[in-house]
């Protein structure tokens, strides 16, 4: 039997974390590459390629998508009790 839950939505997306105290300098660098590596045709063909659709954000905008994404989708992994091992 398959459930049907419509109040969820899956996106697949990948982000970089560095450890919490980096100088500003060091972030703004590794923006700027990633910057620099999205503004490469030949590299965006390649992620689109294999289905990736780039679309990149930085700081508060990454930290509300991660946000947004665990608050919307939470309640209802909570609510099947999915767990994880």
């Amino acid at each position: 039997m398959r459930r049907r839950h419509t109040d969820f939505e899956a996106n697949i997306w990948t982000g970089l974390f560095i450890k919490a105290g980096p100088s500003p300098e060091v972030i703004e660098k590794l923006q700027d590459d990633v910057r620099a590596v999205l503004a490469d045709p030949v590299a965006v063909k390649q992620l689109e390629d294999v289905g990736a659709i780039p679309a990149p954000l930085f700081g508060k905008e990454f930290e509300t998508e991660i946000a947004r994404d665990s608050e919307r989708n939470g309640a209802l992994v909570r609510r099947l009790k999915i767990l994880t091992d």
